[in-house]
């Protein structure tokens, strides 16, 4: 398709293709569809808080001090904000733009690998053509960046293998992946680490340009740790590393039977999520593997490397989403890429492919326009403006969700209202507060005010009313 003269056949004419189809997918519907409350509104808060405050390195959500997780991409999200306002859209830009940067990131990896403009191509395609990766693509959340550093820490890896000053900006990249998602952005310096003792790169490992990179790697977070902890003693230390271990172990008893299976749960995650392009992943797979089988193939022994070095860590954690194994998608693409390029250079005729390619455009120029996003956050922009309109800054707003904490609620009505809330999950204990003559703002889902609330005929005034929800404002005790 790319290996003969002509602008068709050049291949900064398919990436432009592919960056410009990738743009009108990602871009075209971004301002719509609201935040999820999963992470994505509690991730926007905490961006605005910190152009609030000020304060770019405290992380603060609902009150609280948050010490989950570095701040590189609240940072990239703060940087929308100041520029766009507190919006939808400036929280999911700057996912949306590191997914593009992936896409066309990942053409240059396949070439570096392969020396193939062909496969290059056509690796670009998969990943943009893999809805799941485009999906949270346009999630205000940190999976997609996260994969971006990692994608770039083994290009830059790559380079360096011909340029050693390259492995300075491979530790740059290391550091922005662990200052997106803590001690996970490690494994890009792993699976470079592994490579070259295989191939006996001894001279790599000695060089100063390798050392100087690592210890940018470790340097850059580090000054992030000594920060938070000059600030925060003792309190940022328990409560970040107590996540990490949480996120890492169950608190369930170790079980050998449970430990195996969950080495299968990501298998299973890509056979159901990942067609059509997983059969193709698992072909190029195997190939790579006869690859180093017969001859220690470095590029092969890559990207076999990248695979298993992202899913078995993986593998072994107690959450297993597959939004966490993201970085893997660029080397399961290259991989789906293999196959795929010797299955249309045997069906696709030359003189067909322009036309093909024609067809290709015109299909993925109209799913913006006949695709729906979904609205993530219906019921709670409906009761938003009332809250945000007729409830005290000030003061705490209680939520009340049928006795049961739906936490993508609260996320999202933290972000849509720019309010402070305590969650209630015991009615007893709503039934104390609403006794007790103090004046609060309560949001409670209609179901329990029309059946609980409504008929105690205790003080209050109703600020609002939806389908889902009703706010209301206790009186005090003998107003009228």
């Amino acid at each position: 398709m790319v290996r003969h003269r002509g602008l068709f056949y050049s291949p900064l004419f398919h990436l432009v293709i592919v960056g410009s189809l990738s743009s009108v997918i990602l871009f075209s519907n971004l301002h719509r569809g609201g935040l999820s409350g999963y992470d994505d509104a509690i991730f926007a808060y905490e961006a605005r808080q910190m152009v609030v405050s000020s304060d770019w390195l405290t992380l603060r959500a609902n009150g609280e001090l948050h010490f989950d997780y570095l701040p590189m991409f609240y940072w990239m999200e703060a940087v929308s904000m100041g520029v766009l306002g507190f919006t939808d859209l400036a929280a999911k830009l700057p996912a949306a733009i590191c997914g593009l940067l992936l896409i066309i990131l990942t053409f240059f990896i396949a070439r570096e690998l392969t020396g193939d403009d062909v496969i290059a191509i056509i690796s670009a395609w998969v990943l943009m053509l893999t809805q799941y990766f485009m999906k949270y693509a346009t999630h205000a959340m940190s999976d997609v960046p996260f994969a971006l550093f990692f994608a770039c820490a083994l290009f830059f890896y790559l380079k360096g293998l011909q340029n050693k000053n390259y492995f300075l900006l491979f530790g740059v990249a290391v550091a922005f992946a662990i200052m997106t998602r803590t001690v996970l952005g490690v494994i890009p310096f792993g699976i470079g680490l592994t490579h070259l003792v295989l191939i006996s790169r001894w001279d790599v490992l000695r060089s100063k340009e390798f050392i100087g990179g690592t210890f940018l790697a470790i340097a850059l977070p580090m000054l992030l740790y000594v920060a938070y902890y000059s600030m925060y003693g003792d309190l940022f230390l328990e409560k970040h590393f107590s996540f990490i271990w949480t996120k890492t172990v169950s608190g369930e008893p170790f079980s050998f039977q449970k430990t195996i299976a969950g080495f299968f749960e990501y298998p299973f995650l890509l056979l159901k999520l990942y067609e059509p392009w997983l059969i193709f992943s698992a072909i190029g797979f195997w190939w790579q593997l006869q690859r180093v089988r017969n001859g220690r193939d470095a590029s092969s022994m890559l990207l076999v490397l990248w695979v298993c070095l992202v899913i078995l860590p993986f593998s072994m954690a107690s959450a297993k989403v597959l939004r966490y194994i993201m970085p893997v998608f660029p080397a399961l693409a290259i991989l789906a890429a293999l196959p795929v390029s010797v299955l249309l250079q045997r069906i696709v005729k030359p003189k067909y492919q322009t036309a093909v390619l024609s067809v290709l455009c015109i299909l993925m120029l109209a799913v913006p326009f006949l695709s729906r996003p979904r609205f993530r956050a219906e019921g709670v922009l409906a009761i938003a403006p009332v809250i945000g309109s007729k409830t005290d800054g000030t003061q705490r707003v209680v939520l009340y969700t049928s006795g049961e904490l739906h936490h993508d609620v609260l996320n999202q009505l933290i972000w849509y209202t720019d309010r402070l809330y305590t969650y209630l999950a015991d009615p007893g204990k709503l039934q104390e507060m609403l006794r007790s003559g103090d004046v609060f703002s309560l949001v409670i889902d209609k179901k329990t005010f029309d059946n609980v609330v409504a008929p105690t005929g205790a003080g209050f005034e109703v600020l609002g009313v939806t389908d889902d929800y009703v706010c209301i404002r206790t009186r005090p005790p003998f107003s009228s």
